[in-house]
């Protein structure tokens, strides 16, 4: 009667949980990372007989790190379903599927009533419910390993059990780059308990047997598919990884960065406690080389663009099951049973609270505006920017590609090198790359953060080359660079038909400094203006014309340039915010303060905004 009643609270439990983890994720629901739809756009691209290969006229290169995710995305790209919430539900479902594993493994390790609080802890880990949802195989890969440790924990118990571990162990390899870590840890700890034991070592041979035949698949497919045996992403990282780990700088931080803002340092005595009883310890390893194994690919890595710790999904899995042990152990070491449910409480008000926290955080971070819709409202933009300018088919040098790929409009660049097999092999050359860079034909737009405003700035060619431009978007760093051949005509072509035409600016606001200015000095003036509807801002930059009061023999009026400052500051599409500065020239016989004339800047002329 007590062990059944007992069953039915946690069941009611877990269920609990799974229903507070499906509301957490919807919190997040707004956020799709650029990198989900590398996936999709492969998976698209093979299902329409296009081939796994990340636009449509690119050359067959494995941009992605997650073949069996690629994979589950044929069918519902083959029906024509839209595939970003595909990815998202399924991810969603998948991380679901967590809960109840690390439940029933803490329940099998010894933790009674207490086991729900591993449920807790993934239904309230902020970081485990954004990157379920995120449209990546992050739910799958949680999922996956969830099984494979409830599976492992009980083949390890029972020697009548049958191999069903070696299902999840198997595909492991086609999730996630950090599978043979995990795979190393489950082999070794499954090798030390099978000797001590002396269990059967048949069931070991079936779950070896099924690792190397997944590992045998997948290696010989990408052999047979894009002639390596590595994914692009390692060649493409390998340069960032061994010039920003030599001290592995960056994997600490991020490593650190994990456990300050979720406050893990407070649960320091969770692993030792987890590791006490006897009956729990088989678990408890396994647990920490979850754990272990997405730290070591952090550092490996040197961390992540995406904040909040993409790449430590299983860690969460891990840390649930030991905080369920951890909570149960204290109990039986005390004797005391409310000891346990106070540390559990302890435990879930941490969390409760990190993940207010952390979800205030995402939603002020930029690095969260680089989304998939988002990035392919931009390749929409740059598309109607090159056709205006008279490219069909731009060549854009860009990163955080995912979103554009789905655009199919452009030709992209990838300078990460994910979708490109020659970029990676010439990151540490910087001579070759430039001329890579150059080779071929110019790149005719350059948009994106970090990496492409080092590629322009790499050579002064570039500068004078390219027009840098900072359009409002979604990351306070992006960066549009337009080949300024393409809005520069010939001196001699007539103005009337310039495609660059200036003007429709209205002012919202002006400064100058110095205040007042002497006879024959200068002043620098900046202007605050928005783009108005229908307009393209680019050179000849428009004139403004400025007050000088209190000047002898009655206020004087001046007309200046007003241009983007040397910070690059500019704009393309109607509504944008500007920044602009002109330095004007005072009389010699003048003095006074200077004054911006209200109304609008005006320039030479109107046309369309491309950018609408």
């Amino acid at each position: 009667m007590q062990e059944g009643r007992s069953a039915r609270f946690i069941g009611v439990a877990t269920v609990a949980c799974v229903v507070l983890f499906l509301f957490h994720c919807g919190r997040f629901w707004w956020f799709t990372i650029d990198d989900a739809a590398i996936s999709m756009s492969y998976a698209w691209n093979a299902a329409h007989g296009h081939g796994l290969r990340l636009t449509r006229e690119a050359a067959p290169v494995e941009a992605y790190s997650n073949p069996l995710w690629v994979l589950l995305m044929m069918g519902p790209a083959a029906l024509g379903a839209a595939l970003e919430p595909v990815a998202k539900i399924g991810g969603v479902l998948a991380a679901a599927a967590a809960l109840p594993c690390a439940v029933l493994v803490a329940r099998r390790a010894g933790a009674g009533r207490l086991a729900p609080v591993a449920a807790a802890v993934l239904a309230l880990g902020a970081g485990y419910a954004l990157w379920a949802q995120a449209g990546l195989e992050n739910g799958l890969w949680a999922g996956t390993v969830a099984a494979a440790l409830l599976l492992t924990v009980r083949e390890l118990d029972d020697a009548s059990a049958r191999p069903w571990s070696a299902l999840p162990l198997g595909v492991l390899l086609w999730i996630r780059p950090e599978a043979p870590l995990v795979l190393a840890w489950f082999g070794a700890v499954r090798a030390l308990v099978v000797w001590r034991r002396r269990l059967p070592w048949r069931r070991e041979l079936v779950v070896l047997a099924s690792v190397l035949a997944g590992a045998a698949l997948l290696l010989g497919s990408r052999r047979l598919l894009f002639h390596d045996w590595l994914p692009n992403s390692y060649h493409a990282k390998r340069y960032e990884r061994l010039t920003a780990q030599i001290n592995f700088g960056r994997g600490k931080r991020y490593t650190w960065g994990f456990i300050r803002d979720y406050r893990l340092y407070l649960l320091a005595w969770v692993p030792v406690l987890a590791l006490w009883p006897r009956r729990s310890r088989v678990a408890a390893v396994l647990a920490l080389g979850l754990m272990a194994a997405a730290i070591g690919f952090g550092w490996y890595a040197a961390g992540d663009w995406a904040h909040d710790y993409r790449f430590l999904t299983a860690a969460w899995v891990g840390l649930a099951v030991l905080c369920a042990l951890a909570c149960a152990a204290l109990a039986e070491l005390v004797r005391q049973r409310a000891a346990g449910l106070l540390a559990a409480l302890g435990v879930l008000t941490l969390f409760t609270v990190t993940a207010a926290a952390r979800g205030a955080a995402v939603r002020r971070d930029p690095q969260f505006r680089i989304t998939a819709a988002a990035r392919e409202a931009d390749c929409a933009r740059l598309a109607t920017l090159a056709q205006l300018l008279g490219r069909e088919r731009p060549l854009v040098l860009a990163i955080d590609v995912g979103g554009m790929s789905r655009c199919g409009r452009l030709e992209i660049l990838d300078y990460i090198g994910l979708a490109d097999r020659s970029l990676p092999h010439l990151r540490d050359q910087d001579p070759s790359l430039r001329e890579y860079l150059d080779d071929e034909r110019a790149w005719d737009l350059g948009y994106g953060r970090g990496e492409v405003p080092r590629a322009i700035q790499r050579t002064p060619e570039h500068g004078s080359q390219y027009l840098q431009l900072h359009p409002r978007g979604t990351h306070p760093a992006l960066m549009l660079y337009v080949r300024r051949e393409l809005i520069s005509p010939p001196p001699d072509f007539p103005a009337t038909q310039r495609l660059a035409l200036a003007g429709g600016l209205t002012l919202v606001g002006a400064r100058s400094w110095p205040a007042r200015v002497r006879p024959g000095g200068s002043a620098l003036v900046e202007l605050a203006v928005v783009v108005e509807p229908g307009v393209w801002l680019a050179p000849p930059w428009p004139t403004v014309e400025i007050a000088l009061q209190g000047a002898p023999g009655g206020p004087r009026r001046v007309r200046a340039e007003a241009a983007p400052g040397a910070d690059g500051w500019g704009a393309l599409r109607a509504g944008d915010a500007l920044l602009l500065r002109a330095r004007v020239d005072v009389p010699t016989d003048a003095s006074g303060t200077l004054t911006v004339v209200a109304g609008s800047a005006r320039g030479p002329g109107q046309g369309p905004s491309p950018m609408d």
